[in-house]
């Protein structure tokens, strides 16, 4: 549908006071009606006619297509951040888990970078196991890792190998705080982990702070050559406004992102929270990730999770 019912009453009257002001004249009319006329077919005369109405009422009715772009491999439906898979319990447990909470697939971490010391690398010895038993049930399996500057071969190394090793679906990287104030070394990150990409025809995924007005001096731009992002939406104390997920998609579109696997918080809230912040959240690809695991078990979360129901949905402008 064009326009609801709300709409098409507040642009009558906005048109009516617009049109007794002498701002929208009989030309204008005319001249919009000829350029319906023009895009669907009709006689071009600028007359609101039968064929004309019935027309404009059928376009009216009929379905809009998505704005946000469909891309091919995405992760689907709902998912959940792992830290370490002992978290999830046995291969069947875990897969068992993921059945009974509406999970479709899960995103496991691999690596973890320090500034001043050793990387950390976590759940290698299993994770093919795991995989398998996560894409036999039918599910998605992806792996990320959060990173610092200066290290990105051995971050692209470690974790294309997990991926070989899980055949997993994809990767999803987590840049954080030091890559403010940085200029060049996002694009470094990108130049080493694109190609990898595209050679095992793979997604790359970008997840980092929810609000970008709070970070003005990180590189989004420069990351915004992945295919797809995925905003910390986790709102701790649901503090920051009802149209918090919204605005944060919105922001993401202001530095080049234009396709959206949200991540939600599970963790430090209520289930009412939870839920409030869900009912806010847009998933225009039908996909939607939390953070993570661990909590959600801990604080007995997963209630929400399992109610959730992702939805495609249009671009909220």
């Amino acid at each position: 549908m064009l326009l609801t019912d709300d709409q098409i009453q507040a642009a009558s009257t906005y048109n009516r006071k617009e049109f007794d002001a002498d701002r929208l004249t009989d030309e204008h009319l005319a001249i919009a009606m000829a350029a319906f006329q023009e895009a669907n077919g009709l006689t071009v005369d600028g007359m609101a006619g039968p064929k004309t109405q019935a027309a404009l009422e059928e376009a009216n009715e009929s379905e809009v297509e998505p704005e946000d772009p469909v891309l091919p491999g995405l992760p689907e439906g709902k998912g959940m951040f792992v830290r370490a898979l002992s978290h999830t319990g046995e291969p069947a447990e875990m897969v068992q888990k993921m059945k009974d909470h509406g999970l479709t697939w899960v995103c496991v971490q691999r690596i973890w970078q320090y500034e001043d010391k050793e990387s950390s690398f976590r759940n290698g010895e299993r994770m093919a196991e795991y995989a398998a038993a996560v894409n036999a049930a039918g599910f998605g399996f992806w792996i990320w890792g959060y990173h610092v500057l200066g290290k990105q071969e051995e971050f692209a190394q470690v974790i294309f190998a997990a991926v070989d090793d899980a055949s997993a679906d994809g990767i999803i990287i987590d840049p954080e705080k030091p890559y403010k104030d940085t200029e060049g070394e996002a694009t470094k990150l990108m130049h080493a982990l694109m190609p990898g990409c595209i050679n095992r025809q793979i997604l790359l995924g970008f997840t980092s702070y929810g609000a970008p007005w709070f970070h003005k001096n990180f590189p989004w731009a420069e990351f915004s050559t992945a295919h797809f992002a995925t905003p910390q939406n986790y709102d701790k104390d649901n503090s920051l406004g009802t149209d918090y997920p919204t605005r944060s998609h919105d922001a993401y579109r202001e530095y080049g992102f234009s396709i959206f696997v949200p991540a939600s918080g599970a963790w430090g809230k209520t289930e009412e929270q939870m839920t409030a912040l869900l009912a806010n959240t847009p998933t225009p690809q039908g996909s939607i990730i939390w953070w993570d695991w661990y909590n959600a078990d801990k604080d007995n979360l997963w209630g929400p999770v399992a109610a959730f129901e992702p939805e495609p949905c249009r671009t909220v402008a």
